[in-house]
């Protein structure tokens, strides 16, 4: 066992036990994350217990959760990178989040598995919601949109801004911390996804456009409103957390980051290519969905 999952053990709660005391769904999240917006959606009328955290400090809650049981608790979805699904070859990825314990003892590892298992309670359809949807959001939309919210989080005048949404909720000596840390963060992540080459970051955009123009092939043949039918199903909020970061509706995260968001939508770089993604079919559905189901929660 590596130092950092003994150091977890050691420092860290049993949420599976913790699950099983309080009959309640342990959920730890990023809360700007897109993948977490799903799991945080699905479960924003179920009773459970959230926990939080900015990158980096989630790691150890996540370790604690994921490998520090008697199994090892991993996702082989929602990938990184565009066209390759989370660390098949290692087994997944350790770190990643949503991760969710249940009172049962089992332990969901994304947020399709969380959708699925509170899909009823919910009350959701996932009519609609096939598997080469799923690998499409999952390989493509997911991490590209992703990429390009980072691409943009990432310019130098819109540094206050991530300082503002990786430091919410957090106190002083994080937010110090990430004071000083963060332009290395800022090229971590840049060098890592490769947004300092300008031709990885226009396939990024190249491929966002044809995947959402072949999706939205799909949305405009549709004889109902949504996927699902005539209310939003599991599809729908699928497709629309995963293509958020590129559309940016006002209720991404139940609104909380709303403020922060619209000043990154205002740069005038950043502007015109969040309206190319919005006047989309895939863009104009993102927030039809969020419109018609995300209620503003400015609490956590």
């Amino acid at each position: 066992m590596s130092f950092i999952v003994r150091l977890a053990k050691l420092t860290q709660p049993d949420l599976v036990a913790r699950a099983g005391a309080t009959k309640l769904p342990q959920l730890v999240v990023i809360p700007y994350s897109h993948y977490c917006d799903l799991a945080m959606w699905v479960l924003k009328d179920v009773p459970h217990v959230e926990y939080s955290f900015p990158p980096g400090l989630h790691v150890l809650p996540v370790l604690r959760l994921r490998v520090g049981g008697s199994k090892k608790n991993v996702s082989k979805s929602s990938a990184m990178f565009s066209g390759k699904k989370a660390a098949h070859a290692a087994g997944g990825t350790p770190t990643a989040v949503p991760v969710c314990a249940l009172p049962d003892g089992r332990v969901l590892v994304d947020s399709w598995q969380i959708a699925d298992e509170f899909l009823q309670q919910a009350g959701w359809s996932d009519d609609g919601l096939d598997e080469q949807l799923r690998d499409m959001l999952d390989r493509k939309i997911g991490p590209n949109s992703r990429a390009l919210a980072y691409y943009y989080l990432f310019k130098p005048e819109l540094s206050s801004q991530l300082y503002r949404l990786v430091t919410d909720g957090t106190g002083f000596v994080f937010r110090t911390f990430f004071w000083f840390s963060q332009p290395g963060f800022a090229r971590r992540l840049t060098k890592m996804l490769k947004l300092d080459d300008a031709k990885v970051v226009q396939q990024i955009k190249d491929s966002l456009h044809a995947d959402f123009a072949q999706l939205g092939t799909l949305l405009e043949a549709l004889p109902t409103p949504f996927i699902a039918g005539q209310k939003p199903g599991l599809a729908d909020v699928a497709l629309a957390t995963m293509a958020a970061p590129a559309v940016l509706p006002d209720l991404y995260c139940g609104g909380r980051y709303k403020e922060c968001f619209d000043q990154v939508y205002l740069h005038p770089d950043v502007r015109p290519e969040i309206d190319g993604y919005r006047n989309t079919a895939v863009g104009r559905h993102t927030l039809l969905v969020y419109k018609a189901m995300r209620l503003a929660k400015t609490s956590q």
